[in-house]
Order: C-alpha cells, then sequence, then structure tokens
C-alpha cells in the first residue's frame, strides 16, 4: 500500500536530515518513525489498564 504526504520544503529537508543521521531514506525513516510512535501508543495503553 501507498501513502502520499505532503511536506513544505523545509520539513521535508528536517526529515531528510533525522533520516541521514539514522542512515535511512526519507521513506524508511518516515514509516519507521509512524510504526515505533503507534507501538509506543499501543504500549502505553496497555500500562494505563493495569
Amino acid at each position: 500500500m501507498v501513502i502520499q504526504v505532503s511536506f513544505t520544503e523545509q520539513e521535508y529537508s528536517l526529515i531528510q536530515e533525522f533520516a541521514k543521521t539514522y542512515n535511512q531514506t526519507v521513506s524508511e525513516f518516515v514509516r519507521n518513525t509512524i510504526l515505533e510512535r503507534a507501538e509506543n501508543e499501543i504500549d502505553l495503553k496497555s500500562i494505563e489498564i493495569y
């Protein structure tokens, strides 16, 4: 599945620099960041239940 997201040039440059820091492409960085955020939210919600 493909998802399209729009960024300003300034936002894209910032994301690109972060991606380089982690030796990832912009696509890999955005994907990994979103998945990590989702996993963290799921973990927090399961902790709140207990």
